[in-house]
């Protein structure tokens, strides 16, 4: 299902990479062919209760797999990224609900 956060990351990801994106309506999802093809290999974002994985359609199954583990290992909760691994990180948050103010304590 595509929620808001969904559409955000999609146009997030295709207005700071200038790339071309399917409906971010799977897990893992690739480029589309026609889109320029950034320098990095796998984007992936941590939305409310899951994971969603850009791919350039050129990385190999098995090179998949090993980028997939090096990514469990750069987004456990609290750790450093290890140089080696090359890895960045960036955060966005989304304002879930309208904030409000209340007038008696004020």
């Amino acid at each position: 299902m595509v929620t808001v956060y969904h559409r955000l990351l999609q146009l997030h990801i295709e207005a700071v990479w200038e790339v071309r994106l399917p409906s971010l309506r799977e897990d893992h999802v690739e480029l589309l062919p026609e889109s320029f093809q950034p320098h990095w290999k796998l984007c992936v974002a941590q939305l409310v209760n899951e994971r969603v994985h850009v791919w350039r359609p050129d990385v190999p199954a098995s090179e998949r797999k090993m980028l997939l583990s090096q990514v469990e290992e750069a987004l456990a909760f609290f750790s450093p990224i290890p140089f080696h691994l090359r890895i960045e990180r960036e955060i966005a948050f989304s304002l879930a609900n309208v904030p409000r103010l209340d007038k008696e304590t004020v």
